[in-house]
């Protein structure tokens, strides 16, 4: 499948899963309520920093690999490093269960460690799926997996509240089932035919041959990865810890809304451009790069700007008067949520000029100041507001610098990205000024249409004074 077709196909199957996340989202908040979703948020936090280990990254390296004997050997690296940390996570859970129960009961994490051992081990599925559907191009099978992973979850969520009861632990088995379910349908399809070139890389020595030829991918990638995931997960636990879970649990729903434009365009660009750039010219991976970020902001830019404006009359409306202050941390992710959907797919970047080090770097050093300035101003202010402020600032900080040097150790020219961010936070500062107007001035549905509006003027400007598709066509087909 061609570039421009996978990342559309991407592109909209991850789009109708996020209308469908954020359209049921007021009913699962309303359900479950802010201490459980505090609690279901504490599991997804230990799945994210656990599943940096399962597959060592060698997901990566199965795509850039010189042939598919290869890449099935590498995939299978990645199903038997599932298949490990879910039995470690059995142990681990047995021994919580006789030797320390209260501290689980007191928790609200008994009866998890199975759910969390199953999600595990459906992450490797997965991962193996994203790795060689990437590397064939299959785009359209990864879009329906994903899509389909969250129809089951929503439906067993709702309905297990429904039939059962509204907690925590059904969020989390509704999560690992739907993930365990939609994984091995997409395995099965994406190696259908192909299990004799799976059970040919079954041999121990070829496994350690290409686990030495590769290492280079788990020894920069996996830090990375618990960095960025330590930073988030680490914040939500301090968060959580000093405010309380049902604290842990309005943050968590702020950053679902600001986070799901990230995970739209994540999906939709990170495979395709990852395997175009891993083939591409550096001249043309600059002017793709280019492109896309240019497309982004006149998708993101208005979005955004309009729900760090209206979030707090949003919050209450959609959610109810107990996640009230969900939309004042609202307004401050806003701002580093907005860089992060329209370059966050850069770190592949890294991954094509062989340049980890320099992402782990930038990792670490991100990581350890987020952590003290949050803990400080946790101290200093126990509410939460301080601290979620100051990490609004510094990650939007980040995720610029993030950019630049992505392009300077690619080789590429930051000129072109650079003046993109300039016009875009111009465009952003001049739209606040008026989205701030018309929320003193205008109704509601008014404001809704003003933000159409926006939208419209944006794409056509895009589209008919700036060249916007003729350019990004010329970047597709130089790739196919």
């Amino acid at each position: 499948m061609r570039l421009g077709a996978g990342a559309a196909w991407l592109g909209g199957c991850t789009l109708a899963s996020q209308f469908l996340l954020l359209g049921t989202l007021p009913l699962i908040a309303r359900l479950f309520g802010p201490e459980q979703f505090g609690i279901y948020t504490l599991f997804v936090g230990v799945l994210t920093v656990v599943g940096v280990l399962v597959g060592l990254r060698y997901e990566s390296a199965a795509v850039v690999a010189a042939d598919d004997h290869s890449a099935a050997g590498l995939v299978v690296v990645v199903l038997l490093t599932g298949v490990a940390m879910a039995l470690l996570t059995l142990l681990v859970d047995l021994a919580m269960r006789l030797g320390w129960p209260d501290l689980a009961a007191e928790l609200g994490i008994e009866g998890l460690g199975v759910a969390l051992a199953l999600a595990l081990f459906a992450t490797a599925i997965q991962r193996a799926v994203v790795a060689w559907a990437t590397r064939q191009g299959w785009f359209r099978l990864l879009g329906m997996s994903q899509l389909a992973f969250n129809v089951l979850m929503v439906a067993g969520q709702l309905g297990g509240a429904t039939l059962f009861a509204a907690s925590a632990r059904m969020l989390a088995w509704s999560h690992a089932a739907a993930l365990a379910l939609s994984g091995t349908v997409a395995f099965a399809i994406a190696f259908a035919g192909r299990h004799r070139l799976l059970l040919h890389s079954l041999s121990p020595r070829q496994l350690m041959a290409l686990a030495t030829r590769f290492r280079r991918f788990p020894a920069f990638m996996i830090l990375y990865g618990l960095m960025s995931t330590l930073r988030e997960r680490g914040t939500q636990l301090m968060l959580g810890a000093v405010g309380g879970v049902d604290v842990l649990g309005r943050f968590a729903l702020a950053w679902r809304v600001t986070g799901a434009p990230n995970s739209l365009m994540y999906a939709a660009l990170g495979p395709s451009f990852f395997a175009a750039a891993a083939r591409g010219s550096p001249a043309g991976n600059e002017q793709l790069a280019v492109q896309l970020v240019r497309f982004s902001l006149v998708l993101l830019v208005p979005a955004f700007v309009f729900l760090a404006v209206e979030a707090p009359t949003l919050t209450v409306w959609l959610f109810g008067e107990q996640w009230g202050p969900s939309g004042r941390m609202m307004t401050l992710l806003a701002v580093p949520m907005l860089v992060l959907a329209a370059t966050g797919w850069l770190d592949r970047l890294f991954d094509v000029y062989q340049q980890q080090a320099s992402a782990l770097a930038l990792e670490a050093g991100f990581t350890a100041l987020v952590a003290v300035t949050f803990a400080l101003a946790l101290r200093l202010n126990p509410t939460g507001d301080a601290a979620i402020a100051v990490f609004a600032a510094v990650s939007a900080i980040y995720y610029h610098v993030y950019v630049w040097v992505a392009f300077r150790r690619a080789g590429l020219s930051v000129t072109g990205v650079a003046r993109l961010a300039a016009a875009g936070w111009l465009g952003a500062l001049a739209y606040a000024a008026l989205a701030a107007w018309c929320a003193g001035h205008l109704p509601f549905a008014v404001r809704v249409l003003a933000l159409l509006c926006v939208q419209c003027l944006a794409l056509g400007f895009w589209l008919l004074r700036a060249d916007g598709w003729r350019l990004l066509r010329g970047s597709l087909r130089e790739h196919q």
